[in-house]
């Protein structure tokens, strides 16, 4: 039974092998024709369908599951509505796509409000003859009261409270004067303070009114004031570094803003020596050294030099329009190019 069952599988197996596409099509259009005719499908035809079935379903099983989740994917990360859902879709086509504090007033509310009086207006005071905040009948009854405990007529109740049963059973079910409020007994009148309620270190200051607090503060401190400056620079390029420096003047160079001179550096190609002068010219006016006696700008066998210090400096504050040149003052030893950047706010 085994070799046999064995001989089968093999069968089976070498049928499934030999199958190509062609004899597939084939198969199918047999077994179709067959069952159109009422003909009965052989045991080998059957054989050969199941196999085709099973490769075929493994196959489409592991490629769909993978196509599955890569559409998945990406359409789960998909933000901008796939779909092109609309409000009417969702049973909200009346719906104005509006904020909360932006909804006018509806026709329903509008229609309420109609109905309410004026948060201005005003009652005239009741009298024995027109009805103001109570009835005229109210307010004769409310005169004709002597306060003594007599009998009285008032609707159905009449004799003194005292003898008004309800009236003393609901009396009775007051709370007593010895109960309690935050610790204070209610034989007299209470007034509670915010400690009584939690809020001792709360002081009663309006949002618009309240100060600064140590926190705020400090996040302020670490902010820059809204009037602050930042460096800005100008500056002039001498020589062609074909050979050394000369001694020369560079053309000027006006400045569209003001500002106050803060410091300079200089850069040269290699290291070496140099002294500069700096003139300044108003607009309209002749030019003039703002250094004068003043310690120059310079390199000293050196490729870099700056300073901050300006003594003997003046005037430092310039105007917009004004102008300014370099003069190349000591004779330059090795630079064949040398960068004049003067620092300003």
């Amino acid at each position: 039974m085994i070799s046999r069952l064995f001989l089968l599988c093999s069968l089976l197996v070498a049928t499934a092998a030999a199958q190509t596409a062609k004899t597939r099509v084939d198969l199918y259009a047999q077994i179709g024709s067959q069952l159109a005719s009422n003909q009965a499908i052989t045991a080998a035809q059957l054989r050969a369908v199941l196999q085709d079935v099973v490769a075929s379903s493994q196959n489409i099983q592991t490629d769909g599951v993978a196509a599955t989740a890569a559409q998945l994917a990406a359409h789960t990360a998909n933000t901008g509505n796939p779909h092109a859902v609309t409000k009417a879709q969702v049973g909200l086509a009346n719906v104005d796509n509006t904020s909360d504090a932006n909804k006018p007033v509806s026709a329903a509310t509008q229609a309420a409000l109609d109905a309410k009086a004026s948060a201005s207006h005003s009652h005239a005071n009741a009298t024995t003859s027109a009805a103001g905040f109570m009835s005229a009948a109210d307010k004769t009854k409310l005169d004709g009261i002597s306060g003594t405990g007599v009998a009285v007529a008032w609707g159905d109740i009449t004799g003194p409270i005292s003898n008004q049963a309800d009236i003393a059973a609901a009396l009775a079910a007051k709370v007593p004067s010895t109960r309690t409020v935050a610790g204070k007994p209610l034989s007299s009148d209470v007034t509670l303070v915010k400690g009584d309620v939690g809020l001792g270190n709360v002081d009663n200051t309006s949002d618009a009114n309240k100060p600064i607090s140590s926190a705020t503060q400090t996040a302020l401190d670490a902010k820059a004031a809204t009037s602050h400056t930042h460096l800005q620079e100008f500056g002039f390029i001498l020589g062609d570094t074909t050979s050394v420096l000369p001694v020369l003047t560079s053309p000027a160079r006006t400045l569209g803003k003001g500002g106050t001179i803060v410091g300079w550096y200089l850069r040269g190609d290699v290291s070496g020596s140099v002294t500069v002068d700096l003139d300044r010219a108003a607009a309209g006016g002749s030019f003039a050294s703002i250094i004068g006696a003043g310690a120059k700008p310079s390199l000293s066998g050196a490729i870099y030099a700056a300073a901050s210090s300006l003594s003997g400096w003046t005037p430092l504050a310039f105007s917009a329009g004004d102008s300014f040149r370099v003069r190349v003052t000591g004779t330059p030893v090795t630079l064949t190019q040398l960068t004049v950047v003067i620092v300003y706010q």
